[in-house]
C-alpha cells in the first residue's frame, strides 16, 4: 500500500511539474490574478472529468467561471445534451483569443451573472488575491440554482500566479457558510474519474441547500461510476481522504 501511494505521489509531482513548466508562455499576470495568452496558449484538458461531468450536468445551465480557451466550455457543448452554457474568463483579451467562445469578467468584481442550475469553476480561486476571495466566491455562489463545481489548488501545489492556495476543509468551510452542503459522494467519484493528478485533490461538488443533498450525492456518484463502468465498492480507490476531507474540522451537513 505504501509502495502504491509512492508511485501515486511521484506521478502527481512528475506531470504537475510538467504542467506548470508548459505555463511558460502565460505572457503576464493582471492585478485580478488572471493571465495575458495567447491563441497559442495550452491548458491541460482532462477529458475523463469532462465526460462525468457531463454525467452531473446533463439537461442542465451552467456557468463556467474561468473557462480559459473554453476547453470544457467547448466539449460539453459538442455533446448537445445541456440545456444551455455561459463562459467567462479575466483574461482581458479572451473573446479575441478564445474567437468568441468565452467573455470577459474580472471576478474580483460584483457581477449578474444569469442564474443558472450548476456553476463550475475549475483551479482558479488560487489564482485570487486573498483580498477579493469573497467577492469571487460570491460570484460563483449567486447564480447556482442546484449547485457548484469547484476546484481550488491546495497548498505546494505548483502552478504559474498561485497566490492563494487553500486546504480542502477552508473551502468547504466558505461554502457551508455561503448555504452550499458538500457532496462528499460525488466529489470522490469525479476524483476517481479524473486523468489529471491535481484534480484527485481539489474537485468538489457542492448543492445549495440541505433539502436534497443526499439524494443528489448518492445519484451523481452512481451515475457517475456506472458510466464508467466501475463498481460501488471502488468509490474511493486512489482518493487520500485524510488529504481530502478533514471531516472534524468542518461543519457536516
Amino acid at each position: 500500500m505504501r509502495f502504491v501511494y509512492f508511485v501515486t505521489s511521484l506521478f502527481y509531482t512528475v506531470v504537475s511539474r510538467r504542467a506548470w513548466q508548459s505555463q511558460g508562455n502565460v505572457l503576464g499576470i493582471t492585478e485580478s490574478g488572471a493571465w495575458y495568452i495567447s491563441r497559442k496558449y495550452k491548458y491541460v484538458f482532462d477529458k475523463t472529468l469532462a465526460n462525468a461531468l457531463l454525467v452531473v450536468f446533463k439537461g442542465k445551465s451552467v456557468l463556467e467561471l474561468g473557462a480559459g480557451l473554453g476547453h470544457y466550455s467547448k466539449f460539453l457543448l459538442s455533446t448537445g445534451k445541456l440545456k444551455a452554457l455561459f463562459s467567462y474568463d479575466g483574461v482581458p483579451d479572451i473573446q479575441e483569443v478564445s474567437r468568441g467562445l468565452v467573455h470577459y469578467a474580472d471576478f474580483t468584481h460584483s457581477h449578474n451573472f444569469s442564474n443558472v442550475d450548476w456553476v463550475l469553476s475549475t483551479e482558479v480561486g488560487e489564482h485570487i488575491p486573498t483580498r477579493y476571495q469573497q467577492q469571487f466566491l460570491s460570484n460563483i455562489i449567486q447564480p447556482a440554482k442546484v449547485g457548484v463545481v469547484l476546484s481550488w489548488a491546495v497548498p505546494g501545489q505548483l502552478g504559474e500566479g498561485h497566490v492563494n492556495c487553500l486546504p480542502n476543509h477552508n473551502i468547504v468551510q466558505a461554502m457551508f457558510q455561503n448555504g452550499f452542503c458538500l457532496l462528499p459522494r460525488t466529489s470522490q467519484a469525479l476524483r476517481q474519474t479524473s486523468s489529471l493528478p491535481w484534480f484527485k485533490r481539489t474537485i468538489m461538488v457542492f448543492s445549495r441547500g440541505l433539502s436534497v443533498e443526499r439524494f443528489l450525492d448518492l445519484h451523481f456518484a452512481r451515475s457517475i461510476l456506472r458510466f464508467y463502468g466501475k463498481r460501488r465498492k471502488e468509490l474511493c480507490m486512489y482518493v487520500n481522504l485524510s488529504h481530502c476531507f478533514h471531516w472534524k474540522n468542518v461543519q457536516a451537513c
